[in-house]
């Protein structure tokens, strides 16, 4: 094989998404478009977010939302730097069972945010969040394969 026969296989690879190589957009990203002009983007195991129209987000790494018309629900877990004070690895990985909720208010728009647990209920009956609005995992959110 040529080395220009070689880049173009590795250019095409790239550039269809052949994430399973380790370079290029993964098989797994993908976005999802929720209520009021936000979307779900997913471009990593621990890079997903909510986006507003308006630039506000909801930071990574986003694991379990719903929402209707009127509110946007998510849970974040905490990311902490793999080797702490390290200036070459930069890496975040999950911290196990730390959590912050989210309500993203879709008429205002208003996010109230991070929450703890306790927090993120009161305001739910405060806003008046429907009571059936559940959340769940972001990968239901995935476009099927």
């Amino acid at each position: 094989m040529t080395r220009s026969t070689y880049t173009l296989l590795i250019a095409l690879a790239f550039l269809s998404g052949c994430g399973d190589f380790g370079f290029g957009p993964g098989v797994y990203d993908f976005k999802a478009t929720l209520a009021g002009g936000y979307t779900l983007y997913r471009t990593s195991p621990d890079e997903i977010v909510i986006a507003g129209p308006s630039g506000d987000a909801i930071p990574t790494k986003v694991v379990e939302i719903a929402h209707d018309q009127k509110f946007i629900l998510a849970k974040q877990q905490h990311l902490r730097q793999r080797t702490p004070g390290s200036a070459t690895d930069t890496y975040e990985e999950p911290v196990p069972g730390e959590f912050s909720y989210w309500i993203v208010n879709v008429a205002r728009p208003t996010i109230y945010g991070p929450l703890d647990e306790k927090q993120f209920m009161t305001k739910r009956l405060e806003l008046k969040v429907n009571p059936s609005l559940s959340l769940h995992d972001v990968y239901d959110y995935a476009p099927q394969r």
